[in-house]
């Protein structure tokens, strides 16, 4: 079964015990396993689902009636029937295959792991990760990146560019454990395997953030050539997990 990962993904549908609310938020393919070009389908439009609950989230924070907008324009209103109006999501046995339940926790995460009904789950996932080299390795580029930005970049956190670096290069070790919690069985592997390979791709636009960054002189041309030294280091820990990965597919 899958861990409960969906904060460390930055974004829903990855505590799945099969696939939530395909329809209407996905078109799914006619066949039982999915394969990688299927989860990133499924995933950009999960981004996509995740972007207009945050805009409508922001938009109606105050309004009384927020909660029955929001479920109006996500098309939750059936979902919310079913309940009977009294949502008791930590105790409903399907709230990790129910997207609303998993953007409500994207938007309002308990203020402590006391106050957190999946703590125990999380945190056993936390402890899982560390036996994953790609992941420990992108946790540390990510935090020396962050260091380097610090030290070299006047003012980083209020330029956009230095800013986006640093968040793309979060998003490496976040994906990595999104794929973790996608899971490892049959029905999900490739889920796994497609989000590893999004983390590749944060890595490349880290690095043309940085690059921008060189250009406008406010990164020495040194410091970028050593950070893509060890983004290379990286590519291929994630290429390798990647490989694994794609090892245990033996059903084609």
């Amino acid at each position: 079964m899958p861990c409960g990962m969906t904060r460390l993904a930055f974004g829903p549908f990855v505590r799945l015990k099969g696939v939530p609310m395909l329809d209407p938020v996905f078109d799914a393919p006619d066949r039982q396993e999915w394969d990688e070009l299927d989860w990133e389908r499924f995933l950009q439009r999960a981004d996509a689902r995740t972007a207009k609950y945050q805009e409508l989230y922001e938009t109606l924070a105050q309004h009384p009636n927020r909660d029955l907008l929001i479920a109006h324009e996500m098309g939750w209103e059936e979902e919310l029937r079913r309940c009977g109006g009294e949502r008791n999501c930590p105790a409903c046995e399907d709230r990790f295959d129910c997207e609303a339940y998993e953007l409500m926790r994207l938007m309002s995460d308990p203020q402590s792991l006391e106050e957190d009904p999946d703590a125990a789950e999380l945190m056993a996932c936390f402890e899982q990760l560390r036996d994953i080299p790609a992941y420990c390795r992108a946790q540390e580029f990510a935090a020396a990146l962050e260091e380097k930005l610090r030290a070299s970049v006047p003012r980083w956190a209020n330029d956009e560019e230095a800013r986006n670096a640093a968040f793309h290069a979060q998003m490496v070790p976040a994906q990595i454990a999104g794929g973790h919690g996608i899971g490892y069985e049959r029905d999900s592997l490739c889920g796994n395997i497609a989000n590893c390979k999004r983390a590749l791709r944060s890595l490349d636009q880290c690095l043309d953030e940085l690059a921008g960054l060189t250009a406008r002189g406010l990164l020495g041309a040194p410091d970028l050539e050593q950070v893509r030294t060890q983004a290379a280091s990286l590519v291929q820990e994630v290429t390798c997990w990647i490989d694994q990965l794609r090892g245990r597919i033996w059903w084609r």
